[in-house]
C-alpha cells in the first residue's frame, strides 16, 4: 500500500529527487497480515552514518499496508477525461517511439477503455487549449466505444492551455447524483498555467463538496504543474509524471485497480515516547511530511489517503517470498542518551466507504541496537539506503541549479561529467529496480551488485571524487550504498 504521494522521481530540470518517487519502485517483504484489516503496520528501526554529515541517524519506519494490496478496491466508476491538446502537447518526447505528447495520451486512453467495465463503467472526454470542446458526455463504453475511438483519433494540438476551465468543464461532466465512484482523470503537459490559486481551491471545493477525486498525469519532461504536491492533500486525489509509452500503459490498465480507487482516506499515525530525551525531527515520505502535535501535546503526520499497491511473490532458498511495491515511510530520531525507547503509535484511518478505524501499537529499541549499520530487517535498511540516496541527488541539483545562469561560462567538460554523473544514479536506481532485491543469504546477489557499484565508481572515480570533496562526503555515495548493504 502507498500514500498519495506525487510519485515523481525527478522534476523538471532535476528541480528536485522524491523519496516517494523511488520508494514506489522498489518492494518491500511482507509479513503475514491480518487479511480483515484494510490497514495496518509493520514497525522496524535502522541506525546508520549520514554520508553528508558523518552523523549518527537513527530512524523508526513503518511498512503500510492492507488486504487490497496485490487484489486492489476496485469499484463502479464515472470517469471524466480531460485531455490537453494545446501546441506543446505536439513536442516528442518518446524519442525512442517518435510519439508526440499527445500520441502517448491517445494511445493510453485507448487502453483505458478498453479494460473498462461496459455495463457498470461511464465515462466522458473533453479536449482543452485556450477553450473547451466536449466530446461526449457520461456514457456506458458499449454506448460509445466506437464513437470514442474515432473521435479520439481526430484530435490535434494546437492552442494554449488553460487548465482552469477544464478541470471546471470535466466537474461539469460527471453526476452527482450518481452511486459511482467519480474521478476526474486531466492529462496534460501543464506547461503555462496563470491560475494555480484559482485551480487549487476549485479541486478543494470538488473533493470536499462534491466528493470528486482528481488525478493529473503530466506528459513531458518539462511538465511543472506547481500544486502536483499539494494536490496530494485532498481526499483520493494523486498525480503521475509521463515520459513514455510504457508509463502512460503501467498505469491507465495494470495499475488501474490500484490509482483509481483509495482504499482509506485521513490516514494519521500518532506517537509518544517513554523517554523524554527522544526527539522526533523528520517525517520522511507521505503526501504531508509534517510533524504536528495535537492539544495534549502528542507528536503525529498526516499521511493522507492511502492506495492499494501491487504484490510478487520471489522464490528464495525453494520459499516463496511475498514483496509489496512502496509503502514505506520513516521518522528520523534524536536522542541524548542510550536509554531504552518505548513508543506507543496509533494508526487511525476512514475507509473508502467512511468508516472510521484505529489499531494500536508498542515498539522497543533497547539500548544495544543503537549502534551505527544495526537494521531491523532488509526494509529499513532499504528505506534508509534509498532515503540517502535521494538527499545526496538533492545535494547535487542544487548546485547544477546555482550554476545554470553561469553556463556558458562552464567548462564543457566539467559540464559533461555532471550529466554523466545524474545518468550514473538513474542507472544504479534502475538496477535496483530491475533486479535486486537484498537477501542477506544470497552471497551470489550479493556480490553481483557490489561488482556493479565498483564498476561504476571506477568509471567515474576522478570526477565523484571531485563532487564529494565539494560536499565534504565520502567519495562517493556509490561506495557508502556498497557499505550499507554489505
Amino acid at each position: 500500500m502507498r500514500a498519495a504521494s506525487s510519485s515523481v522521481n525527478y522534476y523538471s530540470g532535476f528541480a528536485k529527487v522524491s523519496f516517494d518517487g523511488f520508494i514506489n519502485e522498489n518492494n518491500f517483504e511482507l509479513n503475514p497480515r491480518e487479511n480483515n484489516l484494510a490497514e495496518n503496520l509493520e514497525i522496524y528501526h535502522g541506525v546508520a552514518k549520514n554520508p553528508l554529515n558523518f552523523n549518527k541517524d537513527i530512524f523508526l519506519g513503518f511498512l503500510l499496508k492492507s488486504k487490497y494490496d496485490g487484489i486492489g478496491n476496485r469499484q463502479p466508476i464515472d470517469l471524466s477525461i480531460a485531455l490537453d491538446v494545446s501546441g506543446s502537447m505536439s513536442i516528442i518526447d518518446d524519442s525512442k517511439l517518435g510519439k508526440c505528447r499527445l500520441n502517448l495520451a491517445i494511445q493510453g486512453l485507448k487502453k483505458l477503455v478498453s479494460i473498462m467495465d461496459e455495463k457498470n463503467d461511464r465515462f466522458s472526454l473533453l479536449t482543452f487549449s485556450h477553450e473547451i470542446n466536449k466530446l461526449f458526455t457520461l456514457m456506458h463504453k458499449e454506448d460509445i466505444e466506437n464513437k470514442f475511438l474515432q473521435d479520439i483519433d481526430a484530435i490535434r494540438a494546437n492552442g494554449g492551455t488553460d487548465l482552469f476551465s477544464a478541470v471546471e468543464a470535466a466537474i461539469e461532466n460527471l453526476d452527482e447524483f450518481s452511486n459511482n465512484a467519480k474521478r476526474i482523470l486531466c492529462i496534460t503537459d501543464a506547461i503555462y498555467d496563470d491560475k494555480n490559486d484559482e485551480l487549487y481551491n476549485l479541486i478543494k471545493k470538488c473533493v470536499e463538496e462534491k466528493n470528486i477525486s482528481i488525478t493529473f498525469m503530466a506528459i513531458g519532461s518539462d511538465s511543472n504543474l506547481s500544486l502536483a504536491d499539494k494536490l496530494c492533500d485532498f481526499k483520493g486525489c494523486n498525480y503521475f509524471p509521463i515520459t513514455n509509452t510504457e508509463e502512460i500503459e503501467k498505469y491507465l490498465t495494470t495499475n488501474f485497480k490500484n490509482i483509481f480507487f483509495p482504499i482509506a482516506n485521513s490516514t494519521k499515525i500518532r506517537i509518544k515516547c517513554n523517554n523524554t530525551n527522544v526527539i522526533i525531527t523528520k517525517c520522511i515520505g507521505g503526501s504531508n511530511p509534517e510533524i504536528n502535535k495535537d492539544a495534549n501535546n502528542e507528536i503525529f503526520f498526516n499521511i493522507g489517503s492511502c492506495f492499494p499497491s501491487d504484490i510478487i511473490t520471489l522464490k528464495e532458498k525453494g520459499v516463496d517470498k511475498l514483496y509489496v511495491q512502496g509503502g514505506i515511510i520513516m521518522l528520523k530520531i534524536e536522542t541524548a542518551s542510550n536509554e531504552k525507547m518505548n513508543f506507543d503509535i496509533n494508526l487511525e484511518y476512514e475507509t473508502f466507504n467512511g468508516k472510521k478505524s484505529s489499531q494500536n501499537y508498542e515498539y522497543q529499541i533497547p539500548p544495544e541496537q543503537l549502534n551505527v549499520n544495526y537494521f531491523r530487517n532488509n526494509n529499513i535498511q532499504k528505506g534508509i539506503s534509498i532515503y540517502y540516496f535521494t538527499e545526496v541527488l538533492n545535494a547535487f541539483v542544487e548546485k547544477e541549479k546555482y550554476l545554470i545562469p553561469n553556463t556558458k561560462e562552464r567548462n564543457e567538460e566539467e559540464r559533461k561529467k555532471e550529466i554523466e554523473f545524474i545518468e550514473n544514479a538513474q542507472s544504479i536506481r534502475d538496477y535496483l529496480k530491475k533486479n535486486y532485491v537484498y537477501n542477506e543469504n544470497d552471497e551470489e546477489s550479493k556480490k553481483h551488485l557490489k561488482r556493479y557499484l565498483e564498476l561504476i565508481t571506477e568509471r567515474y572515480k576522478t570526477y565523484n571524487v571531485n563532487f564529494c570533496r565539494f560536499y565534504k562526503i565520502s567519495p562517493c555515495f556509490t561506495l557508502w550504498t556498497s557499505e550499507l548493504i554489505f
